[in-house]
């Protein structure tokens, strides 16, 4: 069906645009003002033609605005006459700060090191209650250019020049994994083969080496190196021949050789620098992520998943016109790679059971075939799979199936491994090659690298479609008199003549003459007052001399009065509503405001000591001004974004806490964090806010952990003694305290009020804790509270 193009039935959804609705309501309007005197409302009638002018007018601003609206609704280009601080963007107002788990996991992964993140719960125990809104970070790490893979934390050697090598992870003496943070440099390793418990091996191809390395910690020189005593677990792998495996004892000479070589050296350096680079990363992504962070929430630990190794064993059917076969190989490897990312991001965005992150192997060998499959130059003749921390899996044997899981994806990364994997080459009619990838053969593609999609970048390209359009109106002064147009009969214009014309058809023209200057002063009025509309609608600066919009238009239009058009009681009524400039503001103000579901719920609205009219317009202009700052991130929490030297006068307010000083009205323009003992005398210019979840301890795995603990504690107990019996046993999770100074009578007078507003804004999954301090306690307060979050920005932000 063709379809047909036609004016709409449907009524305005603007009445702005309903020509006919405001004709009518002007004549309702001229009917009650000007009724007993003017009776003649037909078409023919001037008046009425001046009144469907500015009906006219009316529909073309509607037009107009609306015209702005689609263009701010679209997310197009916005021509700059159209931005203004008051009137937000879409991407301004409807985006939140991240909120859900999701959320989270997306915000990590813009950062360009992450691959994926997981966001789950840390499990914080206190007084036997686990506290809630303690989370944990773990993400997957793209590889680094220079220092390779990064989800690793220890070492690979070979052990000859096949396949054969041995992986090395490295512990305490309290087995636990070896922290390098505090360690520059290894110069030296010494194994001492006198004593039997040294080396131990299990299941004939893993071994436990007990080593003494000599190393330069952080701040000292080699002169002044230092012994760490270290157990090397390591592990053999072999690849070489097909789904053989090689135990210690074929390689004890090369292992013990290997060990006590500069390589071994080389090769701890370099992991110095890998987990140096990896905590960079970690740390880089803590200060990303903490200004995001949800009131009352926190973010305890962040760390890299290891990577879980997938070895295979493959022989694969080569076509006889295969020139490359080292190119179909890593088209497969290349294709296995593609593939289990894809399995572990959907499974991570799942919202199901499914999240646990539950690889099943049924699923991984099905899917690997597949994959394979789409290599079109090999065909796989037999395939096993060697998954580390699980039974060997040969191909077609599915009742083994059933009950197999790899680990959960949040601490271990699945990945194929190339080094350890044993390809057998075939082709039509002639012997099986074993594929070497330590030979010589052309460079693997990047895994993970090149090949996989880059979800975080949105798509900028420009619309063509979009241009720049001017859409304002001339000038007044480029206006040109409709004179002009008339012909020399009608004596409008300079130097014309009208002829022999009768007197009463030149009574006539007088007047339509009189008619043509009547409706040009009105239309030139509506004009001046459409390139004044954005003085007259203006709530950014306060003139206190602006005219009075009434006088200015019967100043303009002095035949309002000559004709009897506005009777005194409407004059009056007009001035009073829209008359002088600040009362004006305000409604405007306040009219914007009611577009955000926001409204300025001021402390100071009455009694002596209520805000002037000025100074309310003030408070509201600050309030217009913060709406995407007040509603985007209402539910922040305390953003740590100091550099821990100082605390006060900086940005550091919750969301929470900026959303009540802009609708309480505290006098706090720039929305910093202040002192208020100093502010003493003046109009209250804050309230502290203490989230329990930051009150924590941490480990005491260094000096800075220790300080914040003692200062934390103190803090804690300070804040306990004012809740007294209505401490739970659990103060922790979801609670929050705020401090205010009794001194301000406006605001302790309306305790109440103040209370009611409090508990209204914060979210309601959150228990608040109200304190009115007197000064005293304030400064004891202010104490104690200035040292615990420097100690807590030096634990979040320790090189800042």
């Amino acid at each position: 069906m063709i379809p047909v193009n036609g004016i709409s039935k449907q009524p305005f959804e603007n009445p702005s645009l309903n020509f006919y609705k405001l004709r009518e309501e002007g004549l309702s309007m001229i009917r009650a003002l000007s009724g007993k005197r003017w009776t003649d409302h037909n078409l023919h009638d001037p008046g009425i033609t001046t009144l469907e002018v500015l009906c006219y007018a009316l529909t073309d601003l509607g037009y107009r605005t609306e015209l702005v609206k689609e263009i701010f609704e679209s997310g197009k280009a916005i021509s700059p006459e159209f931005t203004d601080r008051y009137f937000f963007h879409k991407t301004e107002l409807f985006p939140s700060a991240p909120l859900t788990a999701d959320d989270f996991e997306r915000k990590v992964e813009e950062s360009p090191e992450v691959l994926l993140a997981w966001f789950t719960k840390s499990a914080i125990i206190h007084n036997g209650h686990a506290a809630r809104g303690a989370y944990e970070i773990a993400v997957m790490l793209r590889p680094h250019p220079e220092l390779g893979e990064l989800n690793t934390d220890g070492i690979q050697l070979s052990l000859d020049d096949g396949q054969t090598g041995m992986d090395i992870v490295f512990f305490t003496e309290e087995n636990r994994r070896m922290e390098w943070s505090s360690i520059d440099k290894v110069l030296d390793c010494k194994w001492d083969r006198s004593k039997e418990d040294n080396l131990f091996v299990y299941e004939k191809y893993n071994f436990q080496i007990l080593m003494m390395l000599e190393v330069v910690f952080a701040g000292q020189t080699e002169a002044e190196k230092s012994p760490v005593q270290v157990k090397a677990r390591g592990s053999i792998y072999s690849g070489l021949s097909f789904g053989t495996l090689h135990y210690f004892d074929d390689y004890q000479t090369h292992i013990i050789a290997k060990l006590e070589s500069t390589e071994f050296i080389q090769e701890l350096n370099n992991l110095l620098l890998r987990e140096k680079n990896k905590q960079q990363i970690l740390l880089d992504i803590h200060r990303f992520i903490l200004p995001f962070r949800n009131l009352c929430e926190d973010f305890i630990s962040f760390r890299i998943v290891n990577s879980q190794e997938i070895k295979i064993d493959l022989e694969v059917i080569l076509k006889n016109s295969t020139d490359d076969p080292d190119a179909a190989i890593s088209d497969i490897f290349y294709q296995l790679d593609l593939f289990l990312f894809r399995i572990v991001k959907e499974s991570k965005r799942n919202d199901s059971a499914s999240r646990n992150n539950i690889l099943y192997a049924s699923n991984l060998i099905e899917e690997i075939i597949t994959k394979v499959k789409e290599v079109e130059a090999a065909k796989i003749r037999n395939m096993n799979l060697y998954i580390d921390g699980v039974p060997t899996i040969p191909l077609g044997e599915e009742a083994v199936f059933e009950n197999l899981e790899l680990h959960p994806f949040t601490y271990f990364a699945p990945r194929f491994s190339k080094q350890k994997s044993s390809v057998r080459i075939i082709h039509f009619g002639e012997k099986a090659i074993d594929w070497n990838p330590s030979g010589e053969k052309p460079a693997f593609r990047p895994s993970m690298e090149t090949v996989l999609p880059d979800w975080q970048k949105a798509e900028t390209s420009p619309d063509p479609s979009v241009r720049n359009v001017t859409l304002l109106m001339k000038e007044i002064a480029e206006y040109v008199s409709i004179q002009k147009d008339f012909p020399e009969n009608y004596k409008l214009g300079e130097g014309k003549r009208t002829g022999q014309i009768p007197d009463p058809q030149q009574a006539k023209i007088r007047q339509f003459k009189a008619y043509l200057f009547f409706f040009e002063r009105l239309l030139i009025g509506h004009l001046g007052q459409l390139s004044d509309l954005s003085m007259l609608f203006n709530v950014r600066d306060q003139n206190p001399m602006l005219e009075n919009e009434i006088e200015k238009a019967r100043k303009a239009i002095p035949e309002l009065d000559e004709l009897g058009m506005l009777d005194a009681d409407k004059l009056k009524e007009l001035e009073a509503d829209f008359g002088h400039s600040t009362s004006r503001q305000t409604k405007v103000v306040n009219h914007l405001l009611a577009r955000f579901a926001t409204t300025g719920s001021f402390v100071r609205l009455s009694g002596p000591e209520a805000y002037k009219e000025t100074e309310r317009l003030e408070k509201l202009r600050m309030l217009l001004h913060d709406v995407p700052l007040i509603t985007r991130n209402r539910g922040t929490g305390l953003p740590l974004t100091a550099d821990g030297t100082t605390i006060w006068e900086q940005d550091m307010l919750s969301g929470f806490q900026k959303r009540l000083y802009r609708l309480t009205g505290i006098d706090n323009p720039a929305l910093n964090h202040r002192k208020l003992s100093g502010e003493k005398g003046n109009d209250l210019a804050g309230f502290y806010l203490v989230e329990h979840i930051l009150l924590i301890g941490k480990k005491g795995a260094n000096e800075a952990e220790n300080r914040f603990n003692k200062s934390a504690a103190l803090l804690f107990n300070y804040l306990a003694a004012f809740m007294q019996e209505n401490l739970p046993a659990d103060p922790y999770s979801f609670q929050l305290t705020v401090i205010l100074p009794k001194w301000y009578p406006v605001w302790f007078d309306r305790k109440k009020f103040v209370e009611n507003m409090i508990a209204e804004e914060v979210p309601a999954h959150i228990l608040p804790y109200i304190c009115w301090l007197d000064y005293k306690e304030i400064v004891e307060f202010e104490a104690l509270y200035e040292n615990w979050l420097a100690d807590l920005l030096q634990i979040y932000l320790p090189d800042k």
